[in-house]
C-alpha cells in the first residue's frame, strides 16, 4: 500500500482542514515529520488508522476537537495500479461518547469516474479489511516501528523474548489456551467413559441365547394359533349356513300364523263388501232427492216474494206524485231569486276588503310616526357624541408623543450592549470554569482509588465463574451422550402415534362399513318384497280399469241410441198428410204418440260422468302404482350397487385381523412411551441442573461483565478527566485575557454594574413600548368610533326622508278608500248585511237539494221494484219447469236401483269418508291376503324341505364363542411375547452401539491424555516462537548487512539469544549487550523492519511505507550520521521511511520533511511540507 494523500479536520488538535500530500513528501524515500510535544505528529498516524478501521490505536475515543462539531477524515491510498480513497466522519453521541455519522469506501477508475464499495460503516470497515488483508491491529504493528522497545526487545531473554512473541505474534491460542482446551476435552471425555460404561452396566441380562429361545417359543405358540383359526373359520361358515335356514324357517311359521287370522276375517270383509256397494247406489239418488226438494222450496218461496213486490209498487207510485209536485215549486222559486242575491253578495264582499285595507293603512300611519321621531332623537344624540370624540382624540394624540421621546431618551447601542453581554457571559463562564475545574481534580482522585477497587473485585469474580463453567461443561457432556441414547424421539413416537390412530380408524371404518353392506342387504330383500306387492296391486288395478272401460262403452251405446229414438220422434211430429216423409218418401204416415227420452240420456250421460271419473282416478293410480314399482326398481339396483360398491370398499380386509394387529400396535406404543417418559424425567432433571448452574454462570458473568466495564469506565472517565483538567486551565487562561480585552472596549469596569443598568433600561423601554401601543391602539379605536358616528348620521337623515314620503301617499290611500266603501253599504255595517245575504241564497239551495234528491231517490225505487217483479216472475216460471222435470228423472233411479223410496235412499246413505275408509280396509285385506300367500311360497322354495333345531344352532354357537376366546388369549399371550422380543432386539442393539461408542470413547481419552502430558509448561509455545524467532532473526541480519556493507549479521545462539557476528573481524560472535550505541541502534532498526515484513505477509500487498517513532533523542552527532547514512541505503523505489521526531538536529538530515506546529487558541495544528 502506498500512500496519496490524507486530509484531516477537527481530530485531536486540528480544527481547521489540513492536507498532507504524501506523494510529494515521499518522492525521496526518506521523509520526517517533526513538531514540538503535543503539536500533534502522532495524530497523523492515527488519522489513518481511523480512516481505515474506524479506531485509533492509543485506545481513547475523546479525539475530537472541543471547538469542532465533528472530525472528518479523508485518506487516498494505492495498492498496485488501483487507487482508493476512504472518507469518515465522527460526531459526538448524546449519551457523551462518539460515533460514525458517515463512511465510505471508493475506487478512483482510469477514466475520471468513481465506483462507491460501500458507504455504511460496518461495509466499510469490512471492505477495508478485504482490501489491504490486515486488521487494525496487524496494520499499525506493521506502519509504526517503536525503536525503544525493539531495543529492549534485542536484549531480552528467556521466558520475556517468548512472553513478547506471544503477544506480537497472538500465540496465545498456543499456550494456556490451548492447555486449557485440551484438558476441557479430556475432562469431558472422561465424564463419556463413565457414563458409557454405567449404560453398559444395565445390559448384562440382555444375551443372544435368551433372544434365541423366546423367538423358538413365539413359533410355537404361532403354529397353535393358526390350527385354532382354522377350525374357528370352519365353524363360523357352518354357523352362517344354519342361521340363514333357521331364520326362514322362523320367518315361515310366523307367516302361517298371520294365514289363519286372515281366514278369520273373511266373513266379515265379503260383508262390509256388499254394505259398501249398496252404499255407493244411495249416494248416487242421493243429490237428485236433493234438488227435488230445494226446487220445490225455492218455487214457493218465489210465488210469496212475488205478492209482497206489487204491494211495495202500488205505495210508491203515490208518494212518486206528491213529491214532483214540491220539487218543481222549488225549482221555480231558485231560478227567480238567487241571480239577485249573489249581485249584492259581491259588492257587499268589496265593501269589507276595503274597509279591512284603510285599518292596516291607518296601523302603518301611525307607526312611520313613531319611527320618524325616534330617528330625529337618535341624530341628536350621535351629534352630541361626535364632539366628546373630538376630545379624546387629541387627549390621546399627547400621550403617544411623549412615549416616543422617552424611549428615545433610555435605548442602548446595539454594539455595546452585545459586548457588555459578551462580557458578562465569560465572567458567569469564567466562574463556572473554575467550579469544575476544582470538582474535576477532587474526581479524578476518587477514580484511581475506585480503579484499585474493582479490580480485585474482577479477579474474585472471574475465579467464581471459571468453577461454574466447569459444571456446566461436565452436565452438558452428560446431556450429550444421553441423547445419543436416546429411546425414540417425540417426532417417531408422534408417528407411531398417528400409525395407530389411522390403524384404530380404519378398524372402525371398516366395522362401520361391513355394518353398512348387512344393512343394506336387509333394505334390498324389504325393496323386493315391496316390488312384488306393487306389481300384484298393478294387475288388480288393470283389471279394474277394463271393467270400467266396458261400462263406458255401454253407457256410451244406450245414449247414442236414445238421441236416434229422440229425433225420429221429432220426425215424426212434422210430418203431414199428402206431404212425403223426409226419410221413406211415403204419403201415408201412421200415427202414433212421440216420446221423448231426454231424461234417459240424460241419466246415462249421468252414469258415463262418473264412470270417466272413476277411470281417470283408476288411471292415476295406475300410474302412480308404476311410478311406485319403477322406484322400487330403480331403489334395488341402487341398493346393488351400493352393496357391490361396499363389498369392494371391504375387500379382502376382515376386521378381526386387524383388531389384532391394533391392540398388538397400541401395546408396543405404551411400552416406547413408558421408556421416553424415564428418559424425559432423567433429562429434565439435567436440564434443571444445568439451567441452574447457567443462571449462576450468567449471573457472574454479568457480575464479571459489570465490573470489567465498570473499570473500562472507570479508565475512560480517568482519562477524560484529565484530559478535562488540561482543557479548563487553558480555557480559563483564555477567559480572562477576552474579559480584559472587553473592560478596554467599552471603558467599562464594573461589567455586572452595568448590566444591571441596562436591564433596568430595558424594563422601562418595554413598560413604555407597551403602554405606547396601548395609547396607539386606543386612538385607532377613537378614530374609527369617530368614523362610524358620521355614517350613522348619513343613514338616519336618508331614512327619515324616506318615512315621510310613504307617510303622505298611505294617507291618501286611506281617504279613498274609506269613500268608496260607504257608497256600497249606505252606512250601514256590511259584515251582518252579507251574513244575511249568504243565509238567504243556502236556505234556497239547501231546500232545492232535498227536494231534488228525494224525487230521484222514489223515481230509482219504483224502477228497482218493476225490475225485480219481472225477475223474479221468470225464475217462478224456470223453477216451475225444472222441478217436473227432476221429479221423473227421480222416479226412474229409485226404480233402476231397487229402492222403494226416497227414505230408504236416505237411510243407506254413508259419508264418502267412510266408504273410501271400508274400501281401503277391504283392498288392504286383499293385498296382504296375496302377499302373506306370495310370502310362504317363497319361504317354501327358499327352505326346500331343509330344517335345523334350536338346540344344535344355540350349541354350535358356544362352541364358536369358546374358540374365539381361546384364540384370543393365545393372540395376547403372543403380542406380550413379541413386544419382549422386540424390546430384546432393541437392548441388544443399543448394547452393541455403546459397547462400540465405549471403545471409541476410551481410545480419545487415552489420546488426550498423551496430548496433555506433552504441551504441559508452554513447551508448543516455545516451539513455534523459536521458528518465528530463527525466521525474524535471519530476516533482521539480511537487512542489518545491508545497512552495514556486509561487516554485521545477527544470528541466534543454542540458548536462544541474539549474537553479533562481526565478519570484519574474522567472524568473531559476540552477545548483544556488548554493542555500542550506533551498532544497537542498527540492529534494533533491523530487527523492527523483519518483525514489521513478517506481520505484512498475511496482507494482500505489502506497505511501502513505515514510521520510526521517536528513539533518536539520545544518539549523539556522530552516531546520527551513521543511523541517516544507514537509513538512505534502506529506502527504495517500493520502500518509503517517514522519522517521527521532536530532535532539531535531525532536520536538516532529512531531504523532505513534514513540519507540524500548534495553531493559536482556536485555529489548531498546521502542516507544511519543507526541504532542506
Amino acid at each position: 500500500m502506498r500512500p496519496i494523500k490524507l486530509e484531516i479536520k477537527g481530530l485531536n488538535s486540528y480544527v481547521n482542514k489540513q492536507t498532507i500530500d504524501f506523494e510529494q513528501l515521499t518522492e525521496r524515500g526518506l521523509f520526517g515529520i517533526f513538531g514540538k510535544t503535543g503539536s500533534g505528529k502522532s495524530t497523523i498516524l492515527d488519522a489513518i488508522t481511523l480512516s481505515l478501521y474506524g479506531s485509533i490505536a492509543r485506545n481513547t475515543k475523546e479525539y475530537i476537537n472541543s471547538l469542532s462539531e465533528k472530525a472528518e477524515i479523508s485518506y487516498e491510498f494505492e495498492i498496485g495500479s488501483r487507487r482508493y480513497v476512504v472518507d469518515r466522519h465522527i460526531i459526538r453521541s448524546k449519551a457523551g461518547g462518539i460515533k460514525t455519522s458517515y463512511a465510505r469506501v471508493i475506487e478512483k477508475l482510469g477514466d475520471g469516474s468513481e465506483n462507491v464499495l460501500a458507504d455504511k460503516v460496518n461495509e466499510v470497515n469490512e471492505s477495508i479489511i478485504k482490501i489491504i488483508g490486515l486488521t487494525a491491529n496487524d496494520f499499525t504493528k506493521s506502519v509504526v516501528l517503536p525503536q525503544d522497545k525493539f531495543n529492549d526487545f534485542l536484549k531480552l531473554g528467556g521466558i520475556d523474548r517468548r512472553n513478547m512473541l506471544e503477544r506480537i505474534f497472538n500465540l496465545e491460542k498456543y499456550g494456556k489456551k490451548l492447555i486449557e482446551s485440551v484438558r476441557n476435552r479430556k475432562n469431558k471425555t472422561k465424564t463419556q467413559v463413565d457414563m458409557l460404561q454405567v449404560s453398559l452396566s444395565h445390559y448384562e441380562e440382555v444375551t443372544d441365547e435368551k433372544y434365541d429361545e423366546m423367538i423358538k417359543k413365539l413359533e410355537t405358540d404361532k403354529e397353535n394359533c393358526r390350527v385354532k383359526n382354522r377350525l374357528y373359520k370352519e365353524k363360523v361358515e357352518k354357523y352362517d349356513i344354519d342361521k340363514v335356514v333357521y331364520e326362514n324357517q322362523k320367518r315361515y311359521n310366523e307367516a302361517k300364523e298371520l294365514l289363519k287370522v286372515y281366514e278369520d276375517k273373511k266373513e266379515e270383509i265379503e260383508e262390509k263388501r256388499k254394505k259398501m256397494s249398496r252404499a255407493e247406489n244411495a249416494n248416487m239418488i242421493d243429490p237428485y232427492i236433493d234438488n227435488v226438494e230445494k226446487l220445490q222450496k225455492q218455487f214457493e218461496d218465489s210465488k210469496n216474494q212475488l205478492k209482497i213486490i206489487e204491494e211495495e209498487i202500488r205505495l210508491i207510485k203515490k208518494d212518486l206524485e206528491i213529491s214532483r209536485a214540491r220539487f218543481a215549486e222549488i225549482e221555480r222559486k231558485k231560478d227567480d231569486t238567487i241571480p239577485r242575491l249573489s249581485e249584492e253578495k259581491v259588492k257587499l264582499e268589496r265593501a269589507i276588503n276595503l274597509l279591512d285595507e284603510t285599518e292596516e293603512i291607518s296601523t302603518r300611519l301611525v307607526r312611520l310616526k313613531s319611527v320618524g321621531e325616534k330617528l330625529e332623537i337618535q341624530k341628536k344624540e350621535l351629534l352630541k357624541n361626535i364632539e366628546d370624540i373630538k376630545a379624546q382624540q387629541n387627549l390621546y394624540a399627547g400621550k403617544i408623543k411623549d412615549s416616543e421621546n422617552r424611549l428615545a431618551e433610555i435605548n442602548v447601542p446595539a454594539t455595546f450592549r452585545q459586548n457588555i453581554e459578551k462580557g458578562y457571559s465569560h465572567i458567569k463562564e469564567l466562574n463556572e470554569v473554575k467550579r469544575e475545574l476544582e470538582k474535576s481534580e477532587i474526581d479524578l482522585q476518587k477514580c484511581e482509588s475506585e480503579y484499585s477497587e474493582n479490580n480485585v473485585a474482577l479477579k474474585l469474580v472471574g475465579r467464581d465463574r471459571d468453577s461454574v463453567k466447569e459444571k456446566i461443561e461436565e452436565v452438558e457432556n452428560r446431556i450429550s451422550i444421553m441423547m445419543k441414547n436416546s429411546p425414540l424421539t417425540a417426532e417417531e413416537i408422534t408417528k407411531k402415534t398417528e400409525y395407530v390412530t389411522e390403524m384404530r380408524s380404519e378398524l372402525k371404518s371398516l366395522k362401520q362399513l361391513e355394518e353398512e353392506r348387512d344393512n343394506l342387504q336387509s333394505e334390498l330383500n324389504d325393496c323386493l318384497e315391496k316390488r312384488h306387492r306393487v306389481s300384484r296391486e298393478i294387475s288388480t288395478s288393470e283389471d279394474r280399469l277394463s271393467k270400467i272401460r266396458k261400462d263406458i262403452e255401454t253407457a256410451n251405446k244406450n245414449i247414442d241410441e236414445f238421441r236416434y229414438l229422440n229425433r225420429v220422434s221429432d220426425i215424426r211430429k212434422e210430418l203431414e198428410d199428402g206431404k212425403p216423409c223426409p226419410v221413406c218418401g211415403s204419403l201415408d204416415h201412421m200415427r202414433t204418440d212421440s216420446t221423448n227420452y231426454d231424461d234417459r240420456i240424460e241419466y246415462y250421460e249421468g252414469i258415463l260422468n262418473k264412470e270417466k271419473t272413476n277411470e281417470r282416478n283408476e288411471i292415476e293410480r295406475l300410474d302412480s302404482l308404476k311410478i311406485k314399482r319403477s322406484g322400487y326398481v330403480s331403489e334395488e339396483k341402487i341398493k346393488t350397487e351400493a352393496i357391490n360398491k361396499k363389498k369392494a370398499e371391504i375387500g379382502e380386509r376382515n376386521s378381526l385381523e386387524l383388531s389384532k394387529k391394533y391392540d398388538s400396535e397400541t401395546r408396543n406404543l405404551e411400552a416406547e412411551k413408558r421408556a421416553v417418559s424415564d428418559w424425559n424425567i432423567e433429562k429434565s432433571r439435567l436440564d434443571e441442573d444445568l439451567k441452574r448452574y447457567n443462571e449462576d454462570y450468567s449471573k457472574n458473568d454479568k457480575e464479571f461483565t459489570r465490573i470489567n466495564e465498570s473499570l473500562k469506565g472507570i479508565m475512560k472517565r480517568r482519562l477524560s478527566l484529565s484530559e478535562n483538567v488540561s482543557e479548563l486551565k487553558v480555557k480559563k487562561d483564555k477567559l480572562e485575557l477576552e474579559i480584559v480585552s472587553i473592560k478596554r472596549i467599552t471603558k467599562v469596569d464594573d461589567i455586572f454594574s452595568k448590566v444591571e443598568e441596562i436591564k433596568a433600561n430595558e424594563i422601562e423601554s418595554e413598560a413604555v413600548e407597551k403602554e405606547l401601543a396601548e395609547f396607539r391602539n386606543t386612538k385607532s379605536k377613537i378614530d374609527k368610533e369617530f368614523d362610524d358616528c358620521k355614517t350613522k348620521i348619513h343613514s338616519i337623515e336618508v331614512e327619515i326622508s324616506s318615512i315621510e314620503k310613504d307617510f303622505e301617499g298611505n294617507k291618501k290611500q286611506y281617504t279613498e278608500k274609506t269613500e268608496e266603501a260607504q257608497r256600497i253599504t249606505r252606512g250601514k255595517n256590511p259584515k251582518e248585511l252579507l251574513e244575511k245575504t249568504e243565509q238567504e241564497i243556502y236556505k234556497i239551495n239547501n231546500n232545492y237539494s232535498e227536494l231534488k234528491k228525494e224525487f230521484d231517490d222514489k223515481s230509482k225505487s219504483r224502477e228497482d221494484k218493476d225490475s225485480l217483479r219481472s225477475k223474479i216472475q221468470g225464475e217462478c216460471n224456470t223453477t216451475e219447469e225444472q222441478l217436473g222435470y227432476y221429479k221423473n228423472v227421480l222416479k226412474e233411479m229409485l226404480a233402476k236401483y231397487r229402492f222403494d223410496s226416497a227414505y230408504t235412499v236416505k237411510k243407506f246413505v254413508m259419508p264418502t269418508v267412510d266408504i273410501e275408509i271400508m274400501r281401503k280396509e277391504i283392498s288392504d285385506y286383499d293385498e296382504g291376503r296375496k302377499n302373506l300367500d306370495f310370502k310362504i311360497d317363497d319361504l317354501e322354495k327358499k327352505l326346500d324341505g331343509r330344517k335345523v333345531k334350536e338346540d344344535e344352532f344355540d350349541r354350535l354357537n358356544e362352541e364358536i364363542i369358546l374358540l374365539k376366546e381361546e384364540i384370543s388369549e393365545l393372540e395376547r399371550s403372543n403380542a406380550v411375547l413379541f413386544d419382549r422380543i422386540t424390546a430384546m432386539k432393541k437392548d441388544l442393539e443399543k448394547k452393541k452401539k455403546i459397547k462400540s461408542e465405549f471403545d471409541e470413547v476410551s481410545n480419545d481419552y487415552r489420546l488426550l491424555d498423551e496430548i496433555d502430558r506433552i504441551i504441559q509448561g508452554n513447551k508448543f509455545v516455545e516451539y513455534v516462537a523459536t521458528n518465528h524467532l530463527k525466521y525474524i532473526a535471519l530476516e533482521a541480519s539480511k537487512r542489518l548487512s545491508t545497512i552495514t556493507n556486509g561487516r554485521y549479521a545477527l544470528e541466534i545462539n543454542d540458548a536462544l539469544e541474539f549474537v553479533m557476528r562481526d565478519n570484519f573481524n574474522g567472524g568473531e560472535r559476540r552477545g548483544v549487550d556488548t554493542l555500542s550505541g550506533g551498532e544497537t541502534f542498527l540492529t534494533s532498526l533491523s530487527l523492527a523492519l523483519a518483525l514489521s515484513s513478517q506481520i505484512q505477509m498475511k496482507g494482500n500487498a505489502p506497505l511501502e511505507f513505515f514510521f520510526l517513532d521517536e528513539g533518536f533523542g539520545s544518539l549523539d552527532v556522530e552516531l546520527l550520521d551513521t543511523v541517516m547514512e544507514s537509513l538512505e541505503k534502506l529506502h527504495s523505489s517500493n520502500l518509503s521511511i517517514g522519522i517521527i521526531s521532536h530532535v532539531e538536529e535531525l532536520k536538516n538530515r532529512v531531504p523532505v520533511k513534514l513540519v507540524v506546529t500548534a495553531g493559536e487558541i482556536g485555529e489548531g495544528s498546521k502542516v507544511k511540507i519543507e526541504y532542506s
